[in-house]
């Protein structure tokens, strides 16, 4: 389905961006105010067929307009387009935090506190409204030219109330990043969000994350069982208080984790990141495996 130029409220379709899994995705433009750019998302014809998938968007929507943080995605409206449900979103055009460490970008190492505190940061403010993002990855942080970050894709996200749907009792997120009270089958929580804060923050610092497999079923089975490198033997400048609040964030028991991302921002506020002044890339070794 072509839609470009068509009307999604005050907004025209200017051009196709991709598909994802659910929805293609298009990027619109006010017709007041060509400056002032979106990204419509609108479900695929095939996806829209399913209750619960048409639900998963009502649920984003209803999450999401609340949020109001320059770290955190905007969302502007939905609605539906011949039947199909669609979501209007703030334009962000940038990299993801993933594909910046792996070329061990500039935007990210010459920034590194200004990156793992502002990721910190949108968490927090997620947090603050008893949701959870339940799919914390470096691929849902983009970072555009001028250092400003994004947390986005929310499709997983609960509040802490919601009871869990059949499709939400499925493991879901990337493997590399799941706590290890998700992988046994509990429900996900704050704390659970905090984990994957601390496997993005150790990717940061090393290039890499945690815990690396030949396949999914190896990495979850080290996140249950494994306890992670100390972080100074990959990256030495680091500092003890950084290193050791990685580890409580890498926690397998999430009582010994900070409660929630507000915890785990004023404790990255108070301690220094580096031992010396900030090298320019992270430690060489493991990189290309992230």
């Amino acid at each position: 389905m072509d839609i470009t130029n068509r009307r999604f409220g005050k907004y025209r379709i200017v051009s196709r961006v991709g598909r994802g899994g659910f929805s293609t995705i298009w990027k619109g433009e006010s017709v007041n105010d060509r400056n002032e750019k979106v990204v419509v998302k609108l479900m695929l014809p095939e996806k829209a067929a399913y209750w619960h998938n048409r639900r998963m968007f009502a649920r984003e929507w209803k999450i999401c307009r609340r949020f109001d943080h320059p770290g955190v995605l905007k969302y502007f409206g939905c609605g539906t387009y011949e039947g199909l449900p669609y979501l209007i979103l703030e334009y962000f055009e940038g990299r993801t935090l993933k594909g910046l460490i792996f070329d061990k970008s500039p935007l990210v190492y010459d920034q590194t506190r200004e990156v793992i505190t502002s990721t910190a940061s949108a968490l927090a403010h997620v947090h603050s409204f008893n949701v959870v993002h339940r799919d914390m990855k470096p691929e849902n942080v983009m970072i555009n030219s001028q250092g400003e970050l994004r947390l986005i894709d929310f499709s997983l996200s609960q509040t802490k109330w919601q009871r869990f749907a059949s499709m939400s009792r499925r493991l879901s997120g990337s493997p590399s990043y799941l706590a290890p009270e998700l992988l046994a089958g509990k429900p996900a929580s704050a704390r659970s969000d905090v984990y994957a804060l601390g496997v993005i923050i150790f990717e940061i610092m090393t290039g890499r994350p945690p815990f690396i497999g030949a396949n999914a079923k190896e990495v979850m089975s080290q996140h249950m069982r494994n306890a992670p490198s100390r972080l100074s033997k990959l990256n030495p400048e680091v500092t003890p208080a950084l290193e050791k609040l990685v580890a409580s964030m890498l926690d397998k028991d999430p009582n010994g984790r900070p409660v929630d991302g507000a915890e785990a921002l004023r404790c990255l506020e108070a301690i220094k990141i580096y031992s010396k002044p900030q090298p320019e890339t992270p430690a060489e070794g493991e990189a290309d495996d992230a």
